[in-house]
């Protein structure tokens, strides 16, 4: 699959003095994530899923991108690295809350006060959801999902 001099050279850019249960650190390139990259066969290809393929000798199947159980991006432990689908990476992601959700995610325009704000001005009545929409600059249609609990439903009041 891979050629012994490209294993040879990627093993190079990894740290593993840290032993056999360590993370092993990507040594180079990175994406703005922190996950390991190295170029091969003019394709820019995951480092953790290349330590992945090194070790177990074939391809990941394909569909598949390899999940750390470590949570730490640049790690090429191969021990660490598990074959999962993107929505399952994404639910493991979640609920070791590492994934970018509600103030903390780049495109939100709330922030967690505001959401128990808006959760006390509905359960006080008298304002419409398109009222108090307008009030933190978001539709009606975002203030619905947040007291349908479908958005932010980690906030309690």
């Amino acid at each position: 699959m891979y050629p012994d001099t490209f294993i040879r050279h990627f093993w190079s850019l990894v740290d593993r003095s840290g032993g056999p249960r360590s993370c092993w650190p990507w040594l180079a390139a990175q994406t703005n994530g922190g996950y390991g990259v190295i170029s091969f066969d003019g394709k820019l290809l995951r480092a953790n899923r290349v330590a992945w393929e090194i070790e177990q000798g074939r391809p990941m199947p394909k569909g598949l991108e390899g999940a750390h159980s470590c949570d730490d991006p640049p790690c090429c432990n191969p021990a660490h690295i598990e074959p999962k689908t993107h929505k399952q990476n994404g639910e493991d992601m979640a609920r070791r809350k590492r994934s970018a959700s509600g103030h903390r995610h780049g495109m939100a325009k709330l922030k967690n006060s505001d959401v128990l704000e808006i959760k006390r001005l509905w359960a006080a009545g008298g304002r419409s959801q398109e009222d108090i929409g307008a009030m933190f600059g978001v539709r009606d249609s975002c203030i619905s999902r947040i007291l349908n609990g479908k958005r932010w439903g980690g906030i309690a009041c």
